[in-house]
C-alpha cells in the first residue's frame, strides 16, 4: 500500500511517501507570502496537492486533523486546507483520512510538541536530510500510520 502523508499549511507544505510500510522519500514546497494574496496561496496549495497525488498515485492520502488551538483564524484556514485535500482525493478517487495530531504522535511515543517530532525523526531516520519541521511532521505522520495499519491487521 502506497501512502502519501501531508503536513499541510498555506505557505509551506511537506509530503512523505511510504510504500509497503517502508519510507521512500519526502519533499516540500514553500511560497513567499509577501507578494501573494490568499487567493494565490490557495491556488498554489491546490495545484501542489493535486500534482503530488497525480504523480505519486497513492493508495491513500493522510493528513493532520486540525484542532481548535489558541488561534481560531489559523484553525479556520487549516480546516479549509483539509477540505481542499479531501476534495482532490474525491476527484481522483483516492481514499483519504485525517488523523489527529495527538493520535499519531502518541503512536510514536512522543510528546505533542513539534520539537519532539523533529528529534524522533532524526533518531529514527538519521540518514535523511530534513529541510524543515514540516518534513519531519509529514514523515512522522506516515510512519505512525504504518504502525497503526499493522495494529489493525
Amino acid at each position: 500500500m502506497k501512502i502519501l502523508s501531508i503536513d499541510q499549511a498555506l505557505l509551506h507544505t511537506a509530503f512523505a511517501i511510504f510504500d509497503n510500510d517502508r519510507y521512500i522519500k519526502h519533499f516540500s514546497w514553500e511560497l513567499k507570502r509577501k507578494d501573494n494574496t490568499d487567493e494565490v496561496c490557495y491556488e498554489t496549495f491546490f495545484r501542489e496537492i493535486e500534482k503530488a497525488i497525480k504523480k505519486e498515485k497513492p493508495d491513500i492520502v493522510i493528513c493532520e486533523k486540525m484542532y481548535l488551538g489558541f488561534n481560531p483564524a489559523v484553525y479556520g484556514k487549516l480546516q479549509e486546507l483539509v477540505g481542499i485535500i479531501r476534495a482532490i482525493c474525491i476527484k481522483n478517487k483516492t481514499p483519504f483520512e485525517a488523523i489527529p495530531t495527538a493520535t499519531y504522535r502518541s503512536k510514536l511515543g512522543i510528546r505533542n510538541k513539534k520539537e519532539a517530532v523533529t528529534s524522533f525523526i532524526a533518531l529514527e531516520f538519521p540518514e535523511l536530510k530534513i529541510a524543515n519541521t514540516d518534513e519531519s511532521d509529514a514523515i512522522a505522520l506516515g510512519f505512525a500510520y504504518c504502525i497503526m495499519r499493522k495494529e489493525i491487521k
